[in-house]
């Protein structure tokens, strides 16, 4: 068994032209996060678990969640043949 650890980053756009006073305008922020987990098997096939985290400049490292993913890939490809 081994240690699993993914980083996944998403920027958004978001907002229009500055029209008013009120208005924000125009901005973008960035969102990140990190999976980190352990591998084990389910029957044959590999599979993760483990929590996901938040890196923040403000926040810090913060555990927001958690996951479990199974690879089912091989399964997949005998269901097409």
């Amino acid at each position: 068994h081994g240690r699993f650890e993914m980083s996944l980053s998403r920027r958004y756009d978001a907002g229009h032209e500055k029209r008013k006073t009120t208005d924000v305008g125009e901005f973008d922020f960035e969102v990140g996060r990190v999976y980190s987990g352990e591998l084990s098997y389910v029957g044959a096939s590999i599979a993760v678990s483990g929590s996901i985290h938040i890196i923040d400049e403000k926040l810090g490292n913060e555990e927001v969640g958690f996951f479990n993913l199974i690879d089912t890939t091989s399964s997949r490809r005998n269901m097409d043949s």
